[in-house]
């Protein structure tokens, strides 16, 4: 087991970097490019209200906010949307890692679940094609959201955990509707004590 956590972090971002570098030879894909397109209008501070009026693509609020702020810096330049998806992924594989850290029952698994994360194939597409990076952003709000939780019932930190758990749960809710499946998590990772809070 990796003791170091700065040294199982920078392994996990490795992995996940060595197994996904292949993307970077490839270019965006077919649907990204009108995808970025409405992302020019929904993802600017001046589209807002009509992205949260259009009942099929406010589910996907987060993911065009992305997108928009990423055409500012690289207009239609594949390698600019596929560092984002990498970083997102090295940052959820992070994120898993920290939750397992977290959660007596996963503590000394952690560094092997991580690790199978960054690299096991299964979510590959949302990692390679840059519009999934719903999913991405999905599992970052969401894990985010389990995390404080895991910390909160570990240490009993208070409103801010509490707070940042309700904002992050609300912007997973805002990359896809799917984030509902994440309050079983929150309940099984709380315990019978944690329920009625």
């Amino acid at each position: 087991v990796v003791s170091s956590r700065g040294l199982a972090l920078s392994l996990l971002a490795l992995l996940a970097a060595l197994a996904y570098a292949p993307m970077f030879a490839i270019p965006l894909l077919e649907d990204d490019y009108p995808n970025l397109w409405q992302s020019l209008n929904y993802g600017s501070p001046a589209g807002f209200s009509g992205l949260f009026h259009d009942p099929v693509f406010r589910l996907r609020a987060t993911s065009y906010w992305a997108m928009f702020l990423l055409w500012q810096v690289g207009k239609l330049a594949p390698f600019v949307y596929h560092l984002a998806s990498l970083s997102l992924h090295i940052a959820n594989t992070w994120l898993l890692y920290g939750i397992c850290l977290a959660w007596p029952r996963m503590r000394a698994a952690a560094f092997w679940a991580a690790a199978f994360f960054a690299i096991q194939e299964g979510h590959q597409e949302a990692v390679m094609w840059f519009s999934a990076i719903n999913e991405l952003l999905l599992f970052l709000f969401g894990m985010g959201a389990l995390w404080c939780w895991v910390r909160l019932e570990a240490r009993d930190r208070g409103r801010g955990l509490q707070l940042a758990g309700v904002v992050l749960f609300a912007l997973a809710l805002l990359s896809k509707e799917s984030a509902v499946a994440i309050l079983p998590l929150l309940m099984l990772a709380s315990g019978r004590a944690g329920w009625r809070r």
